[in-house]
């Protein structure tokens, strides 16, 4: 009898928990919550093992591939590939694209974002901590965990750190109001985002901000620019030498940022003089109409329901610079694999 009473407590309890996790689930759903994944270095990892994948497209920059880019409008033009979002925010990509180099095994199409800045020496290393992590941390139990909590995350609001208890006691005795998070991280590492839900700060300005960066920047000559992107454009000959493809974009920025950036790295001493030489694709948004168009909310970004569609309108104009000519549709529904492999 004794037992029977312990596992109808046991039973009681479990209810009870599962009861309380599904009140509270729609009522922050009801508050305008969204679930959201935790982003960082064992999320990316996950990312980098599947460069492999022979319908991969593979992501490599800054935040603006966070947020100016959407799974969706990648299928939309290329039906059956898969995003590998290798984007990493506050950043340049320039150790993941040697890291990419470097790797006998890949050879896929990546697309890169860099600004002038990003072929900067100093700018070079900035994602080095992440390929390092991966190279001696990584291993199949951090696998297995990462994408446990990965695939619940993505599902349960409960599980955003934007609710947590804490979190929330503070901001309602701070201003007196629960305010919704205005950055989504989906699974698949891309971010949703909603500017109008963004608040400014107090006197600051996207200007003063990007001012004050180049004020305190290394800035190369152009002659000695050329040279560091040289570099880059080695580890570009690397995976193409390989039969993998590289398209080289620059993103829209508006507003003071491109000001700024003319500024301090005119187009035509730095950005046309490396399209020139290489041999990847290369595309500035100057010449993409169809991308200009696009809202900027920040002067850097797109809201998140731009996303797909600006993510179709790069894709469209990649594939008619020739990046997706060597693919094409597989025979079985799943995707589409290397036409100069499919005789």
């Amino acid at each position: 009898m004794g037992r029977l009473v312990r596992w109808r407590v046991i039973l009681l309890a479990l209810l009870c928990f599962v009861g309380a996790v599904l009140v509270l689930e729609w009522l922050w759903r009801e508050f305008g919550f969204r679930p959201s994944v935790v982003d960082g270095m064992e999320r990316w990892a996950v990312e980098r093992d599947r460069v492999y994948d022979p319908r991969a497209v593979t992501l490599v920059g800054d935040s603006r591939m966070l947020f100016n880019l959407s799974r969706d409008g990648l299928e939309d033009v290329v039906p059956g590939a898969e995003m590998v979002q290798l984007a990493i925010g506050g950043s340049q990509g320039g150790a993941v694209l040697r890291d990419l180099a470097r790797d006998s095994e890949f050879a896929g199409v990546v697309v890169v974002s860099l600004r002038a800045e990003g072929f900067e020496p100093g700018q070079l290393e900035t994602q080095q901590s992440y390929v390092e992590h991966y190279d001696r941390e990584w291993r199949l139990e951090k696998w297995i965990s990462r994408r446990l909590r990965t695939e619940l995350a993505s599902r349960l609001v409960i599980l955003n750190p934007a609710v947590a208890l804490r979190k929330l006691a503070d901001e309602w005795l701070t201003e007196r109001e629960l305010t919704r998070p205005w950055i989504v991280f989906r699974a698949d590492r891309t971010i949703d985002a909603d500017f109008s839900l963004r608040r400014a700060v107090p006197g600051v300005s996207v200007g003063g901000i990007v001012r004050n960066h180049y004020e305190k920047a290394e800035i190369s000559t152009p002659e000695d620019w050329l040279i560091h992107a040289r570099r880059i454009e080695g580890w570009i000959d690397e995976i193409q030498a390989r039969g993998g493809r590289v398209a080289v974009v620059r993103f829209p920025t508006s507003g003071a940022y491109w000001r700024y950036d003319q500024r301090y790295y005119p187009r035509a001493k730095y950005w046309d003089r490396f399209a020139r030489e290489s041999s990847a694709l290369t595309l500035h948004f100057r010449d993409a109409p169809e991308l200009r168009r696009f809202e900027l909310p920040d002067r850097s970004h797109v809201n998140g329901s731009d996303a797909r569609a600006f993510t179709r309108k790069l894709m469209e104009r990649l594939r008619g610079l020739g990046l997706f000519e060597r693919w094409e549709p597989s025979g079985d529904a799943g995707g589409f694999q290397r036409a100069d492999q499919s005789a």
